[in-house]
């Protein structure tokens, strides 16, 4: 019975350790994410960060940019969205391929969801589709990248803040995994556990 239970308890601290590797070789080889991601500065005010696409897909440098938002969710309906969403004006001219890009967005309702997107265009006005939608909406302990789910996105997306100086999460109270007031690569090795090896319940801090 003893060996068996070493057995065991070796057995998943590999599978913890594979994991783990695992989001690594994630991180270390693919880019930063394009997707647009928002940092609220206080109540009504958020900063959106995506990553610079071509004029060609990844190569050159677009020609303008479109943020749209409204407080009305999306829906399974993109396009009608995109259409009755208000134009955020005062979007600087997109950067060369690849570059980190920015925009603040002042005057926003406290406590109201925001929903928010961004297309861009060439010299052509050939226009992109419609980007991710990024909400204000609160999310939940260990959704990291607020896209409403926890899974190893959030173990990458948080390596990426930690380790790559990546975007900082929306709520970064739900990045405390392991509820010790500190937001480190324990919270990650908690994480993992939790998702894989049926270890217990995120328990983040929210006074953090």
């Amino acid at each position: 019975m003893a060996r068996l239970l070493r057995f065991f308890f070796s057995f998943t601290r590999l599978l913890n350790s594979i994991l783990f590797f695992l989001a690594v070789l994630v991180l270390l080889t693919t880019e930063k994410s394009s997707a647009l991601y928002g940092e609220m500065l206080d109540g009504t005010s958020i900063t959106l960060h995506w990553t610079a696409p071509g004029d060609d897909g990844n190569v050159g440098t677009a020609s303008v940019y479109e943020i749209r938002c409204s407080t009305k969710d999306v829906g399974a309906d993109t396009a009608s969205w995109w259409a009755g969403a208000i134009t955020c004006p005062g979007v600087s001219a997109p950067q060369k391929a690849g570059t980190a890009e920015s925009f603040t967005i002042t005057g926003l309702e406290p406590d109201s969801i925001y929903y928010f997107a961004i297309r861009t265009a060439d010299e052509a006005d050939n226009w992109s589709g419609v980007s991710n939608i990024f909400s204000t909406a609160y999310y939940s302990c260990a959704d990291i990248n607020s896209d409403a789910n926890i899974n190893l996105l959030d173990i990458v997306f948080l390596m990426n803040y930690l380790y790559r100086g990546g975007p900082k999460p929306y709520d970064i109270a739900n990045s405390d995994v392991n509820g010790d007031g500190q937001i480190n690569i324990l919270d990650n090795s908690y994480l993992i556990n939790y998702l894989y090896k049926d270890g217990p319940e995120p328990m983040c801090n929210k006074q953090n």
